[in-house]
């Protein structure tokens, strides 16, 4: 019996082509009947562990697209390495590299079907926007941003067996395990800059999200940088508008734009564009004696002054209602006009 045939007849592989049929395949979906058919036998080939996938012979960069395509579709092929193209006088042969040989792919799906099983059992109930958060708070807990040259921080498995990944890595786990509980998400790659975490500048990925047919960005790296875990889960990053994470994030076009926020400040009313509102809030978090304050004010066309004027009133505020003397910090997301108070 040869390798592939082994594969194939495994529990693993049945798992994983099981876990697979639940994929949004947004590029898959916007290709023309053709390409699809070449997506399929490309896909058809990494599950099933082929190190050669033949197509006809086309334009190589075409060829590319649609592979590349492929892979960001289904994060679940973390094993794939690279591929070599070999174009003949009757097509194009592609050779498929693999990270892992088959016992070790088996070994880290084990992991990724323990940790779905029992995301699918706490979400059994639950509706999108709260499977989104739940999965959301998962990914800062558990996962630790680290670029590590000795671990496969920029694929989503090293999210489940390191707990340690780079941006692109958290996202693909992200679309993982939005997923397998049936909600739609893309990952998006682009650039990025932020004063306030560790992934500032240069190359970054993160995810658009469908909740109620309507697409969001999210920034879970973003929100994991920012977050004291076990204390302060930070969702500044959540549930995004175009002109919102177009503060600090720039791509290319995907097709999808998102014309709508559903950001977790205004789920949870903590979005104040009056002063007011500002103050009685802060006078409340004191009297009730918390740990931490969060919101967020509008945008501005002089956000440095904003945020000075904001200072101030909480200044101001905590000294008109703290009789005892009182240490706090302030946490600024300038980029996204985020606030948090910690005492």
């Amino acid at each position: 019996m040869d390798t592939t045939t082994a594969w194939k007849k495994s529990h693993i592989y049945a798992w994983l082509k099981k876990e697979l049929k639940k994929t949004y395949r947004y590029y898959y979906d916007n290709m023309d009947d053709c390409n699809k058919g070449y997506y399929k036998k490309i896909f058809n080939a990494v599950l099933s562990f082929e190190m050669t996938v033949k197509l006809p012979l086309m334009d190589i960069s075409t060829c590319e697209i649609i592979y590349r395509q492929c892979i960001c579709d289904n994060p679940l092929f973390f094993y794939v390495d690279n591929i070599v193209f070999g174009i003949g006088p009757l097509g194009i042969a592609i050779d498929i590299q693999y990270l892992m040989k088959e016992k070790e792919v088996a070994d880290t799906v084990s992991v990724i079907r323990y940790e779905l099983e029992n995301l699918n059992i706490a979400c059994r109930f639950l509706g999108d926007l709260e499977k989104e958060e739940y999965i959301h708070h998962y990914l800062i807990e558990k996962v630790q941003y680290e670029l590590n040259d000795s671990l496969p921080v920029h694929s989503a498995h090293s999210v489940f067996v390191n707990n340690k990944a780079v941006c692109d890595g958290i996202s693909k786990a992200a679309k993982i395990l939005m997923d397998s509980v049936g909600i739609r998400s893309i990952v998006i790659s682009g650039n990025s800059f932020h004063t306030n975490t560790s992934d500032t500048g240069g190359g970054h990925a993160w995810n658009i999200v469908w909740i109620d047919d309507k697409p969001y960005h999210v920034d879970f790296t973003f929100d994991n940088n920012l977050s004291d875990k076990g204390t302060l889960i930070r969702y500044d990053y959540f549930n995004l508008s175009e002109e919102q994470i177009k503060k600090d994030h720039n791509y290319d076009d995907v097709g999808v734009y998102a014309s709508f926020t559903n950001d977790w400040f205004r789920l949870n009313g903590l979005y104040f564009d009056k002063k007011k509102a500002v103050k009685m809030y802060v006078k409340s978090g004191i009297q009730r004696k918390v740990k931490w304050l969060g919101f967020r004010i509008p945008f501005t066309t002089n956000p440095d002054k904003t945020i000075s004027e904001m200072k101030m009133l909480i200044t101001t505020v905590i000294r008109e209602n703290v009789t005892e003397e009182i240490s706090y910090s302030l946490s600024i997301n300038k980029e996204q006009m985020v606030i948090y108070i910690l005492f």
